[in-house]
Protein backbone atom coordinates (compact mmCIF):
# COMPACT_ATOMS: atom_id res chain seq x y z
CA UNK A 1 0.00 0.00 0.00
CA UNK A 2 0.98 3.26 -1.11
CA UNK A 3 0.62 6.30 1.65
CA UNK A 4 1.04 10.39 0.47
CA UNK A 5 2.98 12.00 2.89
CA UNK A 6 2.01 15.32 3.99
CA UNK A 7 4.63 17.45 5.50
CA UNK A 8 4.81 20.75 6.63
CA UNK A 9 7.76 21.55 7.15
CA UNK A 10 8.22 21.83 3.73
CA UNK A 11 6.80 25.11 2.95
CA UNK A 12 7.22 27.94 5.06
CA UNK A 13 3.65 30.04 4.30
CA UNK A 14 0.52 27.63 3.69
CA UNK A 15 -3.18 28.85 3.48
CA UNK A 16 -5.89 26.95 3.37
CA UNK A 17 -9.62 27.57 3.86
CA UNK A 18 -11.58 24.70 6.00
CA UNK A 19 -15.28 25.72 5.93
CA UNK A 20 -16.13 28.71 7.83
CA UNK A 21 -12.04 29.04 9.08
CA UNK A 22 -8.94 30.57 7.17
CA UNK A 23 -5.99 29.23 8.55
CA UNK A 24 -2.28 31.12 7.69
CA UNK A 25 0.84 29.05 8.51
CA UNK A 26 4.25 30.63 8.97
CA UNK A 27 7.21 29.15 9.90
CA UNK A 28 9.32 28.02 10.45
CA UNK A 29 11.32 31.59 11.04
CA UNK A 30 14.76 31.85 12.28
CA UNK A 31 15.74 33.68 15.87
CA UNK A 32 15.82 37.78 15.10
CA UNK A 33 13.27 37.42 11.81
CA UNK A 34 10.60 40.26 12.00
CA UNK A 35 7.24 39.34 10.38
CA UNK A 36 6.28 43.17 9.13
CA UNK A 37 4.18 45.25 10.87
CA UNK A 38 0.51 44.94 9.84
CA UNK A 39 -3.18 45.68 10.59
CA UNK A 40 -6.32 43.27 9.69
CA UNK A 41 -9.87 43.77 8.91
CA UNK A 42 -11.62 41.14 11.24
CA UNK A 43 -10.96 40.18 14.85
CA UNK A 44 -8.49 36.84 14.63
CA UNK A 45 -6.78 34.08 16.74
CA UNK A 46 -2.90 33.41 16.59
CA UNK A 47 -1.75 30.08 17.50
CA UNK A 48 2.09 29.67 18.19
CA UNK A 49 2.74 26.27 17.63
CA UNK A 50 6.71 26.39 18.31
CA UNK A 51 9.49 28.65 19.75
CA UNK A 52 9.11 32.21 21.11
CA UNK A 53 8.32 35.70 19.52
CA UNK A 54 8.04 39.27 21.09
CA UNK A 55 4.59 40.69 19.51
CA UNK A 56 4.43 44.62 19.00
CA UNK A 57 1.04 46.08 18.67
CA UNK A 58 -0.88 49.42 19.00
CA UNK A 59 -4.01 50.88 18.57
CA UNK A 60 -2.83 53.11 15.47
CA UNK A 61 -6.50 54.66 15.58
CA UNK A 62 -6.56 55.80 18.82
CA UNK A 63 -2.71 56.75 18.62
CA UNK A 64 -1.66 54.39 21.61
CA UNK A 65 1.68 54.15 22.49
CA UNK A 66 3.54 50.96 21.46
CA UNK A 67 3.20 48.15 23.17
CA UNK A 68 4.91 44.46 23.33
CA UNK A 69 4.27 40.88 24.96
CA UNK A 70 6.42 37.94 24.89
CA UNK A 71 4.69 34.49 24.27
CA UNK A 72 6.04 30.98 24.23
CA UNK A 73 4.60 28.03 22.98
CA UNK A 74 2.40 26.32 22.53
CA UNK A 75 -0.02 29.44 23.16
CA UNK A 76 -3.17 31.16 21.47
CA UNK A 77 -3.57 34.89 21.01
CA UNK A 78 -6.25 36.99 19.64
CA UNK A 79 -5.62 40.21 17.64
CA UNK A 80 -8.18 42.51 17.19
CA UNK A 81 -8.77 44.10 14.18
CA UNK A 82 -7.32 47.60 13.35
CA UNK A 83 -4.46 46.50 15.43
CA UNK A 84 -1.14 47.18 14.26
CA UNK A 85 1.21 43.91 15.31
CA UNK A 86 4.68 42.66 14.39
CA UNK A 87 6.59 39.71 15.19
CA UNK A 88 10.16 39.08 16.49
CA UNK A 89 11.63 35.63 16.57
CA UNK A 90 13.04 34.69 19.86
CA UNK A 91 13.76 31.19 19.40
CA UNK A 92 12.94 29.59 16.01
CA UNK A 93 8.77 29.85 15.72
CA UNK A 94 6.26 28.56 13.44
CA UNK A 95 2.81 30.37 13.59
CA UNK A 96 -0.77 29.77 12.43
CA UNK A 97 -3.24 32.80 12.21
CA UNK A 98 -7.06 31.46 12.19
CA UNK A 99 -9.69 34.09 10.48
CA UNK A 100 -13.60 33.10 10.66
CA UNK A 101 -14.08 33.39 7.11
CA UNK A 102 -17.81 34.16 5.86
CA UNK A 103 -19.16 34.10 2.47
CA UNK A 104 -19.75 37.81 2.65
CA UNK A 105 -15.69 38.49 3.36
CA UNK A 106 -15.20 37.05 0.18
CA UNK A 107 -15.36 40.75 -1.27
CA UNK A 108 -12.99 41.80 1.13
CA UNK A 109 -9.07 40.49 0.71
CA UNK A 110 -7.51 39.57 4.20
CA UNK A 111 -4.26 42.13 5.08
Amino acid sequence: MSEVIYDGRERVNQVGYFGDIYIRKLGPMAPGYIYEGHTHDVDHVTFLNSGKVRVRYRNEAKGEPFKSAIFVAPICFEIHKDVWHEFEVLEEATWSCIFAFRAKDLLVPFN
